[in-house]
């Protein structure tokens, strides 16, 4: 699939928090569902619980995504489409 063709919906922000009964993360996301959208309006998404392994590899290979986009040639000039 093309990065075109993906649908996307952009994160306004999230929750995060510790769960320590299952020794885990909650985490849940507010995102965007249209272009003309404003960040209080967004939608919840469902609440997901996160084992503090796949935690810490999300989170490093969200650094690693990072580092990749930062040292890479300069985005294209249109912004994706949702």
């Amino acid at each position: 699939m093309k990065e075109e063709e993906i649908a996307l919906s952009p994160v306004a922000g999230w929750e995060l928090g510790a769960v320590p009964t299952y020794g885990a993360l909650m985490l849940r996301l507010d995102y965007l569902t249209h272009a003309t959208q404003k960040p209080d309006e967004a939608q919840k998404s469902p609440t997901f619980l996160i084992h503090t392994a796949q935690a810490r590899e999300l989170a490093q290979r969200i650094l690693v995504a990072c580092e990749k986009l930062e040292s890479g040639p300069p985005p294209g000039s249109g912004l994706p489409k949702h």
